[in-house]
């Protein structure tokens, strides 16, 4: 005998990882809309990444990405790594989030390209 769920009652667990990832990248989309409106540079920078990191530490704790620990879950980067000199020069700060849906450690990756303000002089 199998149970055919609602998709409405299917766990989280259960859904194939591009509707977490569509759901990840709407959310940090909607949640970083403020970054237009800040200089280009390293505090931005550092806002992103916490601004980011919380909620990947919400969707961890709701057990939502696979691992034991957040390293194994998730990660977070935006920095001199991800945003080159000409990205900074266009006013663009890179954030690159990578997520364990399925598998620990087996990544998938998001990559976002927010619009900022100038540079710091």
């Amino acid at each position: 005998m199998s149970v055919t769920l609602h998709p409405l009652q299917t766990p989280i667990s259960l859904l194939p990882p591009q509707p977490l990832e569509f759901t990840i990248q709407l959310h940090l989309t909607a949640s970083l809309s403020w970054t237009p409106s800040q200089p280009n540079g390293e505090p931005l920078w550092s806002a992103i990444r916490i601004a980011a990191t919380n909620y990947m530490m919400g969707l961890f704790a709701e057990g939502k990405l696979m691992g034991t620990s957040p390293s194994q879950a998730f990660f977070v980067k935006c920095d001199r790594t991800t945003t080159t000199q000409l990205d900074i020069d266009h006013s663009i700060a890179n954030l690159l989030v990578g997520f364990a849906p399925t598998k620990p450690a087996e990544f998938t990756m998001i990559r976002l390209a927010l619009h900022t303000a100038a540079a710091y002089p």
